[in-house]
């Protein structure tokens, strides 16, 4: 089974179980997996991976992976931003609990997330990359009630393994698309299918109003997708699109008014 497949059972399993009525060390095995696929959450979106748990039992479970000898989890801080609340701790496996996911799914190290060089450090795009995981948190959710498979979703901040150097730091992100002297990085390459069909998908998560930065990268991403470059790189001989998600509609808007 997949990574995702793992996931998708993950999901519904879950669905079907009173969490509260589950030992904590169950319970905690869920909060692993769910890093494990999704590479970084907060106490927030665990609770929406996981029904029917409190953020406080969340963080009473993040807290005892975290106070062992030898963590299972690790928190990133970030802070206060101005005229803000403080921003929530992001969580990601470290690296023992990888290397030991890695050995009970016998799965190769590299597909186990977590964060790799200084791919962590995100402090300049936290809102963006909040905002991408939980658009995938979502997206995974809907894949499961329509019974669809999610064969793959590459996000920007996932790193791809450089078969010419032993470090991760070096290479490049597994959703960079390249066409002559050109590269675009989308948010994610998303690939899902049913027994009949197969999409590819480029997402990206906007941010802020500026419709014009907007209105730009469609054009690139369309380009691109008019190239086949996302179907080479992976092998489908079906049509891409693109999904293009605002966090403002007023920005959404003024783009649609200027694609008309």
């Amino acid at each position: 089974m997949s990574q995702i497949g793992s996931l998708n059972t993950l999901i519904f399993q879950v669905y079907l179980l009173n969490i509260n009525a589950l030992k904590s060390t169950l319970a905690q095995s869920y909060v692993l997996e769910a890093l494990a696929i999704f590479q970084y959450l907060t106490s927030k979106q665990l609770c929406t991976i996981l029904p029917n748990v409190s953020i406080s039992t969340v963080n009473r479970y993040l807290r005892a992976l975290r106070k062992i000898d030898k963590p299972l989890v690790t928190g990133l801080q970030f802070g206060f931003m101005p005229w803000k609340w403080p921003l929530a701790p992001v969580y990601c496996l470290t690296q023992r609990w990888a290397k030991w996911l890695a050995e009970q799914w016998k799965y190769s190290l590299e597909n186990i997330k977590r964060p790799l060089g200084r791919s962590c450090f995100f402090a300049a795009d936290y809102y963006h990359r909040i905002a991408t995981i939980d658009f995938k948190i979502s997206f995974i959710k809907w894949i499961s009630r329509q019974w669809y498979w999610l064969n793959f979703f590459h996000c920007y901040f996932e790193r791809e393994w450089s078969n010419n150097s032993s470090s991760w730091v070096t290479s490049k992100s597994k959703a960079s698309l390249s066409a002559w002297d050109l590269q675009i990085i989308p948010d994610a390459i998303i690939g899902y299918s049913s027994p009949e069909w197969s999409q590819l998908i480029l997402f990206e998560q906007h941010m802020g109003n500026d419709a014009k930065r907007a209105l730009r990268q469609i054009q690139w991403h369309c380009f691109f997708l008019s190239l086949w470059v996302v179907n080479k790189k992976y092998g489908s001989q079906k049509n891409s699109c693109i999904y293009y998600v605002f966090e403002n509609k007023s920005c959404m808007d003024s783009v649609i008014r200027r694609l008309e």
